[in-house]
C-alpha cells in the first residue's frame, strides 16, 4: 500500500504542476473558485487503481489483509449486492472495471468483434 500511495503522489505532484497556471487565474478571495479548486486537488490526489473482476478477488482481499492500514483513511465504499465495486481513500481508488459498460466495447475492439455483436450487462 505504501508503493502504492508513493505513485498516487508522485502523479499528484506531476499534475499539480500541469493544472498550475489554472490554480493562478483562480481568485483567493472568490470562495466558489477556492471551493472548485478543493474539489479539483481532492480529484486529482486520487490515484484510480483499477482491476477487472476486482469485486470478486481483489477487492476483498485488500479488504481481509489491509483492512487494519485502511480503516481511518476510508472514504467511500460502494457495494453491489456482497461484492466490493468501488473503494476509496484520500489517495487510491480501487475500481472494478467489470461493472463499466464501456468495457464490453473496448473488450470487443481487441477480441475483433464488431459492437452489434457484444452482448451489453446489466
Amino acid at each position: 500500500m505504501q508503493y502504492l500511495e508513493a505513485i498516487a503522489d508522485a502523479s499528484f505532484e506531476i499534475l499539480n504542476d500541469k493544472f498550475q497556471y489554472v490554480f493562478d487565474q483562480l481568485e483567493p478571495e472568490n470562495k466558489q473558485h477556492q471551493a472548485v479548486k478543493g474539489r479539483f486537488v481532492s480529484y486529482l490526489q486520487e490515484h484510480i487503481v483499477i482491476g477487472f473482476n476486482s469485486s470478486s478477488y481483489d477487492i476483498p482481499l485488500v479488504k481481509a489483509h489491509l483492512l487494519e492500514y485502511l480503516l481511518d483513511k476510508i472514504k467511500c465504499v460502494i457495494l453491489k449486492g456482497k461484492s466490493f465495486t468501488c473503494l476509496t481513500t484520500a489517495k487510491l481508488k480501487f475500481l472494478d472495471i467489470k461493472n463499466y459498460k464501456f468495457t464490453y466495447i473496448v473488450l470487443s475492439y481487441f477480441l475483433g468483434l464488431s459492437c452489434a455483436t457484444v452482448a451489453f450487462g446489466d
